[in-house]
């Protein structure tokens, strides 16, 4: 490669600062000419990679590339603009009908017993309203106590009372016993362990 180009005779360097003043010191001695290119070893050279065809055919996609980016980058704006500016469609709750059909009366026919309706239960925990005032609990108020148990579990199931969260006393309230599987009424588990059979 260097091979083909002429010969350059090495001149002797020209000392740029001969005419300057000197500030002391040792006087400065000439550099060495550097070697001319003919005297380093001949080196291998790499083989030549057609870079340049890579080049040129990537090249004609970067145009292609920055248009596609500002379309999506328009399109992404206009749409965002049209939902930020166009309100949304409110659709109004329908009309609800307060009023109560008609219906015809049900006669039974004779000799029929009518039945009485349930008793009320405007709580749900399991004791009609009629009864809820002997127990001395909140018609209104499932749990009355707050023990984790509805009224009419602590009654009428477990035996436990529904005006006291904690009904033996140990600290537990009825409802963290149960879950636990001890009894609320006093020591001990609810039900009593069972022994495996031995093989």
């Amino acid at each position: 490669m260097f091979d083909d180009e002429p010969q350059v005779a090495s001149k002797p360097v020209e000392d740029i600062f001969a005419g300057s003043e000197r500030s002391g010191g040792r006087p400065l001695r000439p550099v060495a000419p550097l070697p001319s290119v003919s005297a380093q070893p001949d080196i291998p050279q790499p083989a030549r990679v057609a870079w340049d065809e890579a080049e040129s055919s990537w090249r004609k996609y970067v145009p292609w590339i920055g248009v596609g980016v500002v379309a999506l980058a328009l399109m992404g704006g206009a749409y965002w603009w049209f939902v930020m500016r166009v309100p949304a469609e409110v659709i109004p709750p329908p009309a609800v009908d307060n009023t109560t059909p008609e219906q015809p009366a049900v006669v039974p026919p004779d000799n029929t017993p009518i039945k009485p309706p349930p008793p009320t239960d405007s709580d749900g925990d399991g004791i009609p309203d009629a009864n809820e005032a002997g127990y001395g609990t909140d018609p209104q108020n499932a749990d009355t106590d707050g023990d984790g148990l509805f009224d009419g579990e602590e009654a009428n199931m477990w035996h436990t009372d529904p005006l006291k969260a904690d009904t033996d006393g140990d600290g537990y309230p009825d409802g963290v016993e149960l879950k636990n599987g001890y009894n609320p009424n006093g020591p001990g588990k609810v039900l009593p362990e069972i022994p495996l059979p031995q093989n």
